[in-house]
Order: C-alpha cells, then structure tokens, then sequence
C-alpha cells in the first residue's frame, strides 16, 4: 500500500496535477497521496534520485555520442506562481508573482542542477551554486551565459575556482574594457581600452580572496550567498574589489578572443 500511495504522489506531483485530482484515477484519498508526497518526494530525496538518474545516463555509451558534459549552459526560465512560496516576488513580465526557475544543463543534455529564485535577483549571482552543489559525477569546465549570467565578480570567482565562464555579451561594443598597464601602447587595440585595472586592489585583498574563493570550494556556504554578502555591504568590500578587478581582465581575454575570431572569419569570406 505505500508503494501504491508513493507512486501516485509522484505522478501527482511530477505531472503537476495535484493531489486532488490524482485521487479519483488513483482509487485513493487526497489525504493519503498528500501524506505520500510530504513522506517520501521531500527537497532532498529528488534531489539524490536525479543526481542517480544522472549518473546512469552519463555511463550509457550512447550518452558519448551528445557530448563529455565538460561544458555546459545556464537559461533562467521565469513562470507565474499563483500561490504564496518563498521564493516567489512580483515581475512585471509575469504581470504578478512569479519566480525564476535557474538550471544548468550539459552538453549531453543532462540536467545538473536547478532551483527557483526570485525574479528580482540577478542570474549570474546562482551561476557557481549549480557549478559546485550539482553532487553529479559530471564536472563542467566551461559555462556558457547570456548576458544576465555574468559579472566581473562572478567571472573572476569562476576563474580562481577553475571554470571558464562563456557569457553571449549583449551589446559588446558598449562594453568598458582596460589594459593592465598604463603605460603600454597597444596601436590595434588602444580605441577599444578606455579604462585600465587596478592591480593594487587585488594585491592588498589577494590573501583574503584565496580564503573565500577557498570557503567556495568547500562548500561552507553557498557561492550565492557569498557574493551576495560582499556585494551588498555599504561600503564596498575589499575582496570584492578585488575581484572585480579580476573579472575586468578575464572580460577583456573574451572580447580579444572573439573579436579575434570574427576578424579571422571576415578575412575568409572575402578571400
């Protein structure tokens, strides 16, 4: 009987129909499938079933054919929520409450991780949560955003926990982009380099910087929550400072590359 009761809340609850309307096809009363449901499809209990899921999928030698899963993207999905949940705010493209649905997905298809946030909540603050809290035997190397996906800090913080982050920039030729010295003269990219980073800033924080990308990496507390601390403090933190720095000369790397790239595809279409 619970396996009975376990099944049909997971069909209630997988197919979102509910348990009121699952009770009549199911011969069961809501009480029981609601019951089921608080028992058995708890936040953690889904959570391992994917990640096994997962780890099944990737060993099929069919999975090869889709991919490695040494890279992956993030999309973030907003959707109308009628009722009250914590994670659920006003959007004004939903016309209501509603919330952000966040997810990382291999190139294999796999799904790593996902979880709602806030819609009034940058994307790019969650783009290290699916990285490193994902628990699958997958381990994406190069992330590929849209332009909400990133910042310099989240750039910077990718890179000293090697990862690559790949943001799609929207208007890039509005981008602010800096040279390390001041001093140099770069005769094809100098109308481009209006700004020049602040190498001081990151040398008085590096120290503390090691310890919270080291926190990070350990998983003491979520990447989100941590960034989110150093972002928000009144005045502006060191160690975010620092990696804002950081994430200047990483932006720059990007742009070279692709305007390198699209200097090389011009080159041979007219030729």
């Amino acid at each position: 009987m619970q396996r009975r009761n376990a099944l049909a809340a997971l069909v209630a609850v997988g197919c979102n129909i509910g348990a009121a309307r699952m009770a009549p096809a199911s011969g069961l009363s809501v009480w029981e499938i609601s019951e089921a449901a608080d028992w058995y499809l708890t936040t953690e209990a889904l959570k391992a079933a994917s990640v096994d899921l997962v780890n099944f999928a990737i060993r099929l030698p069919m999975s090869y054919l889709y991919g490695l899963g040494d890279t992956c993207s993030t999309h973030g999905m907003r959707f109308y929520v009628p009722v009250d949940i914590l994670a659920a705010d006003f959007s004004h493209l939903l016309h209501g409450r509603g919330v952000t649905l966040y997810a990382h997905t291999a190139e294999n298809a796999m799904r790593l991780h996902q979880e709602p946030i806030p819609c009034r909540l940058r994307e790019a603050t969650f783009v290290l949560d699916g990285l490193m809290e994902h628990e699958t035997e997958l381990d994406p190397r190069t992330v590929y955003t849209d332009s909400h996906g990133y910042t310099e800090v989240v750039m910077a913080s990718a890179a000293l926990l090697g990862k690559a982050l790949a943001p799609c920039i929207a208007r890039m030729h509005e981008l602010t982009l800096y040279k390390v010295d001041r001093s140099r003269h770069y005769p094809d990219l100098d109308p481009i380099l209006d700004g020049t980073v602040k190498p001081h800033l990151v040398r008085r924080a590096w120290d503390e910087t090691v310890r919270v990308i080291a926190s990070i990496y350990a998983r003491t507390a979520s990447p989100s929550l941590i960034l989110h601390r150093l972002g928000s403090s009144a005045r502006q933190h060191s160690v975010h400072q620092a990696l804002h720095e950081i994430g200047r000369v990483d932006v720059l790397i990007i742009s070279s590359a692709r305007l390198t790239m699209r200097t090389s595809v011009v080159s041979r279409a007219a030729s």
